[in-house]
């Protein structure tokens, strides 16, 4: 094995760590994994080795930007490795969104984190709120994947990938708080940034979509996974789906649910789909309340910019307060 200066492991203890370690995600060529109180990147490509990775963290670091401790980097015979150090009850800014947890609290330390950004002028060819930790105890962000950092001196740059992580958390947030987000990190015209990011997304998603299909079909992690004749949604639990209320549904229209997500529109929860009979699974409980016509008139024209109608009626409250989409069939009619 052959290490970074200053690697703390010795060949034994990093073999018994790889072995305990539980998987995070994989594919064929490189997986992540967590053991105790670190995360492990193994790429099976000889050629790829992390040392860029590890000296960007460096920089990034030397700059006063957080990211997560880069510990050191190996080479084995079955590819490489990268080891950092897990920040504790750290949740992707991603998730974060996903749960609804973007509270006041939430939205002014991550324009405050966005800010910084751009006051050090960071160039990241590949910034997401999946790359970007979020610790809600203290409301502290951190880089986490800095394997795209431009280094040194470049005569191009740009605000407008760093300021793109406002709308990338807007799943359940009013469009009037995007709007002041987005004023405070140095977008002069909100509305017309807004809309463009929405038809962005939206073309992304649609020229990506054979492959997102694929995936959802055939039980990728990230989206789904089989058991059977079913195809289930990758947080669904045995109890939910012993559970399920069953409708007549079409394929397309539990794939629909995947889409939405990715464009973040928000929707009731899907459990799973089943082949057999072609029937969708929804939880057991769906109870839903009116919601208030100015959030869905703001959902409803998110989806209308990328050309897609939907009725006012389709949109309910649900028992946590959130406004979302309940009824997945007109938008699968419209896409599919």
């Amino acid at each position: 094995m052959t290490c970074s200066d200053g690697f703390p492991f010795d060949e034994a203890q990093f073999s018994q760590m790889c072995r305990d370690a539980q998987v995070v995600k994989r594919n064929p060529v490189r997986e992540v994994l967590k053991s105790g109180q670190f995360f492990i990147k193994h790429d099976r490509r000889r050629n790829k080795d992390f040392k860029a990775e590890f000296d960007n963290a460096k920089f990034v670091s030397s700059r006063g930007i957080p990211v997560v401790e880069h510990i050191g980097y190996a080479s084995c015979d079955d590819g490489n490795y990268l080891v950092t150090r897990a920040l504790e009850n750290a949740v992707e800014v991603d998730q974060v969104s996903r749960d609804g947890k973007t509270d006041a609290a939430f939205c002014e330390k991550f324009v405050t984190f966005i800010n910084l950004l751009r006051e050090k002028r960071l160039k990241h060819k590949d910034l997401h709120g999946g790359n970007v930790l979020y610790v809600p105890q203290d409301h502290r962000f951190s880089l986490v994947d800095v394997k795209s950092v431009v280094r040194g001196i470049f005569p191009w740059y740009s605000d407008v990938d760093l300021q793109r992580l406002v709308t990338e958390v807007r799943l359940y947030l009013p469009r009037e708080t995007i709007y002041q987000m987005l004023e405070k990190v140095g977008v002069g015209n909100g509305a017309r940034f807004f809309e463009r990011e929405l038809r962005n997304d939206f073309k992304r998603v649609m020229h990506e979509w054979e492959k997102r299909h694929h995936q959802i079909m055939t039980g990728y992690r990230k989206f789904t996974r089989i058991d059977g004749h079913f195809i289930l949604d990758r947080q669904a639990e045995k109890s939910e789906i012993d559970t399920a209320r069953r409708f007549p549904a079409r394929i397309e229209d539990f794939c629909t649910y995947y889409f939405l997500q990715l464009i973040r529109i928000p929707t009731a929860r899907v459990i799973g789909y089943d082949l057999s009979c072609r029937e969708l699974l929804w939880p057991q409980q769906r109870e839903f309340a009116p919601a208030e016509k100015s959030r869905i008139d703001d959902l409803r024209d998110r989806l209308l910019v990328c050309g897609i109608e939907t009725r006012e009626e389709e949109w309910r409250c649900d028992h946590n307060g959130k406004t979302l989409l309940a009824d997945l069939e007109t938008v699968s009619r419209s896409l599919w």
